[in-house]
């Protein structure tokens, strides 16, 4: 059981103190070091073992970036474009696209991981090496997958464990590779996507140009207008064409003018699209590449390196002419158009000076040609924006990069030591103080004296230790005889000094000696008593003090068998008058001990040692000896102990060492004080001395005090 004293809160002053007792729980432990001791061991090897057979398990991590803004080549107005910011709820979105079987899928049949051989291997575990399925690939892969976006930033970080650091690596690029590609892959999509709904619409707005222009013609020819002059019809069919033509001019400026804007550099659309320009290019990049290679094996003055620089510089000078010519020449479209457009402007502004007032037919004519020329001019900016969907297609770019790829991890993720060193930490002090807990918990008896007194309520008059326990005179033997001869021939041990104790308490000898007759009891058979009654009374006769041990347990007779080998006269013989006392006295010649035996055969009077005549005679024995030990049978089990243990001056109880129970012992207790015994106090039988240093209070003084006999 566990200690009482582990939390007591009063000390034994009866002052108040903490409420945990550690330093009884350092006895506890000191007591249980060894069975403590072996749990560390098996804990840290069970820790050590999981750890070394656990499967190593590496993380590789890549990162990878959300634009803020999306980026586009061309952003013509109008189109639905908007330079919107990522919020979070988009990279947590982002976050699940990428955890997608569909780019797991895709990653997997891009780079055949289902066929490769080391990644089958580390995604099965090694249960299979031949090429599995797609589908079971991405499954794998899904499970060990993870990704989380890094606090409140725009990066997504990847992570793929494997037990091979190299495949996590690969496959954890793999995947980022396959994500960014499905975004340029949809970027592709939405522009394809884009460029046929403009195709049929442009093919819907030229049917209307058409119309509207056919619309012109025939209400021309029905209203004579092209035929009739005149300063009416003919003026105003003057200046509808004047207007008709003064509107392309204007476009076809409009047109040159964007031109011109568009090419105002090197990198214009049509100067990049010329032939000439992309040969020249290239051989200056060509050339320039073989310069530098030169330049590295060669001084400046080196004739190769010469070579090549000259063409160089002709190929840029050609290339130089070539983009100013087309510049020049897309600069004189725009000053012809110009002109072309004040021409028309200034015979308008004529044309309309003459006009005086105009007909019926003149105006409709005008809202035909403006119908037209809306139709015309819807036409041209579809038209622009088909041609800008044209040119920027196959430009798309992924919103996401990659920040920093993954690479294969030199330390696993998995086991980790430190986790795997604290789980060993708090698994030994786990062991160790469950397993004292346990053993301490399943103590039966009492273990140091204090803890004793404190359970019993009675002095414990001394502690008889095991013999097998005492270092300076070994014991050989192990019955109760061999143990009462110990006593004789090891006068000055730490064995017989524990008797010694006894008859000093009881100051046996003394003018003022507390009793003479001494039941000596226990709880119940096995707990030492009879050794105890032997020891006592020899030790006793030994000091020269007229002694008699009284066998008083008619049932098992120990002291008999053991004192007086099979004799026919006993102490029942005497109460019944059948013998005398002379008769059955036995005189221990080795230490002038007395003893009244009990006869070894027959049937016992059980009643007679509740009788007067038990009383009657223990006053006789009284007057005849100076001390008289009387080894009584148990008290639970037997109803005479109390009796004589009521006519005797004092009653010392036998209490193994951690084997008697406590409740045992108190039960005991209680029935000798209800009987009006005189308790004494306790003895501690079978104590081990190698354990002293675990003990408290005297228990731990019987060996550095103990000086064996000089020889």
């Amino acid at each position: 059981m566990m200690p009482d004293y582990a939390f007591d809160t009063y000390n034994d002053e009866g002052g108040a103190k903490n409420l945990i007792d550690f330093r009884a729980i350092g006895d506890a432990l000191a007591r249980r070091k060894w069975s403590a001791l072996t749990a560390v061991v098996i804990v840290l090897a069970a820790v050590a073992s999981i750890f070394l057979f656990s499967d190593k398990r590496f993380d590789a991590v890549a990162l990878v970036g959300l634009e803020r803004e999306p980026e586009r080549i061309i952003n013509t107005p109008g189109d639905g474009s908007s330079n919107v910011l990522i919020d979070m709820p988009s990279v947590d979105t982002e976050v699940t696209i990428l955890l997608s079987p569909e780019v797991v899928r895709r990653s997997v049949e891009t780079h055949k991981l289902n066929e490769d051989a080391a990644f089958v291997n580390a995604a099965t575990n090694g249960e299979k090496s031949a090429p599995i399925s797609v589908g079971e690939a991405t499954d794998r892969i899904l499970t060990k997958l993870s990704a989380q976006r890094q606090g409140a930033s725009y990066v997504i970080e990847v992570i793929y464990s494997s037990s091979d650091p190299e495949v996590a690596a690969r496959v954890a690029n793999d995947i980022v590779e396959a994500y960014i590609n499905r975004q340029v892959i949809s970027a592709e999509s939405v522009r394809t996507g884009d460029i046929s709904v403009l195709e049929g619409r442009l093919e819907g707005l030229r049917n209307d140009v058409i119309e509207a222009e056919s619309a012109v013609a025939r209400y021309k020819a029905a209203n004579s207008l092209v035929t009739i002059g005149g300063d009416g019809t003919a003026v105003q069919d003057e200046i509808g064409n004047l207007n008709m033509q003064l509107a392309q001019a204007r476009a076809q400026l409009a047109v040159a003018q964007g031109q011109a804007q568009a090419n105002s550099n090197d990198a214009g659309t049509m100067v990049s699209s010329s032939d000439l320009i992309r040969n020249l290019r290239l051989q200056a990049a060509q050339l320039s590449a073989e310069s530098a290679k030169l330049a590295e094996r060669y001084g400046p003055n080196h004739p190769e390196r010469v070579r090549v620089e000259t063409q160089l510089a002709s190929i840029k000078a050609d290339l130089k002419r070539e983009t100013s010519r087309m510049q020049q020449g897309i600069r004189d479209d725009v000053s012809i158009a110009s002109n072309r457009v004040a021409a028309l402007e200034s015979a308008l502004n004529r044309a309309e000076g003459r006009l005086v007032s105009g007909s019926n037919a003149s105006v409709r004519l005008n809202e035909l040609e403006r119908v037209a020329q809306s139709a015309r001019d819807l036409y041209q900016v579809f038209l622009e924006r088909y041609r800008s969907e044209l040119a920027t297609s196959g430009t798309e770019k992924s919103q996401a990069y990659v920040i920093a790829k993954a690479a294969a991890p030199q330390l696993p993720s998995s086991p980790n030591p430190i986790v795997f060193a604290l789980i060993a930490l708090l698994g030994t002090v786990a062991a160790g103080g469950a397993t004292t807990f346990f053993l301490e918990l399943r103590e039966k008896g009492v273990m140091v004296r204090d803890d004793a007194e404190r359970h019993f309520g009675i002095p414990v008059i001394a502690a008889i230790p095991n013999l097998a326990t005492v270092k300076d005179m070994p014991f050989k033997g192990g019955q109760t005889f061999d143990i009462a001869n110990y006593v004789v021939n090891n006068d000055g041990s730490v064995f017989n000094e524990a008797f010694r104790s006894i008859r000093t308490a009881m100051r046996v000898g003394q003018p003022k000696q507390l009793a003479k007759i001494v039941v000596i009891t226990s709880t119940s058979s096995g707990e030492g008593k009879t050794t105890c009654s032997i020891c006592l009374a020899r030790t006793t006769a030994m000091a020269g003090i007229k002694t008699l041990l009284i066998d008083a347990d008619t049932r098992r007779t120990a002291t008999s068998r053991t004192m007086s080998l099979g004799r026919e006269i006993g102490l029942l013989d005497v109460l019944d008058g059948s013998a005398t006392l002379d008769d059955a006295l036995l005189l221990d010649e080795s230490t002038g001990m007395y003893l009244l035996p009990q006869k070894v055969r027959g049937i016992p009077n059980l009643d007679a040692l509740q009788s007067t005549r038990m009383e009657e005679l223990l006053e006789r024995l009284r007057a005849r000896f100076d001390f008289i030990v009387i080894d009584t049978a148990p008290v639970l089990p037997v109803a005479e102990t109390k009796a004589l243990a009521a006519m005797a001056d004092v009653t010392l109880l036998v209490v193994r060492w951690r084997q008697t129970k406590v409740r045992n012992v108190q039960m005991t207790i209680q029935q000798l004080r209800r009987a009006d015994a005189t308790l004494l106090g306790t003895l501690l039988t079978q104590v081990n001395l190698k354990a002293t240093a675990m003990l408290r209070k005297d228990e731990m003084y019987y060996e550095p005090y103990y000086q064996p006999p000089a020889q």
